[in-house]
């Protein structure tokens, strides 16, 4: 289990005016999704530049996603999660070998040290929870070497900081 952190958003964008960059393109991303609660996630490097972008949709929506995920999975018709998208943003751009090497178990440098951003809003435009998810999301981001994770908390202008 990682460390929490909760800061203020005030606070916290006063301080770092990359984030505030990275949290407004998000928010521009998460108007993409047609799901009743939209979530937005990036892959930000260690120079705060965002490599990989998503937000949750369908699985008919990749078909990477809908293969791997299987027929049954694909009937219930559960939305893809945002991180999956983004970080499929940052596989798209290395070598197919070497996105195979994550699906065999192996770590490739190229998530060692990032930082996931996720945000999520209600469809009043509420700030949502956002923390990525403990069942799939969180085991995956260890499992890749993310360093930590910023999400969005619900009716707050908060956000929570958690250190894997």
């Amino acid at each position: 289990m990682g460390r929490n952190n909760r800061i203020t958003l005030a606070g916290f964008l006063q301080t770092q005016s990359r984030h505030r960059a990275i949290l407004l393109r998000l928010q521009r991303e998460v108007q993409k999704s047609r799901q009743k609660n939209k979530h937005a996630a990036a892959v930000v490097d260690e120079r705060g530049a965002v490599i990989g972008i998503g937000y949750n949709g369908d699985t008919s929506r990749n078909s990477f996603f809908s293969v791997m995920l299987g027929r049954k999975f694909r009937e219930k018709a559960a939305p893809i999660h945002a991180e999956f998208e983004a970080i499929l943003g940052v596989l798209r751009g290395i070598a197919p070998k070497d996105s195979l090497r994550i699906f065999r178990g192996e770590i490739p440098r190229q998530f060692l040290g990032m930082t996931m951003y996720s945000y999520r809003e209600t469809q009043t435009g509420m700030f949502a929870n956002a923390r990525p998810c403990k069942d799939i999301c969180e085991p995956i981001l260890r499992l890749l070497g993310f360093r930590d994770a910023f999400y969005t908390l619900p009716y707050s202008l908060g956000l929570e900081h958690i250190i894997f």
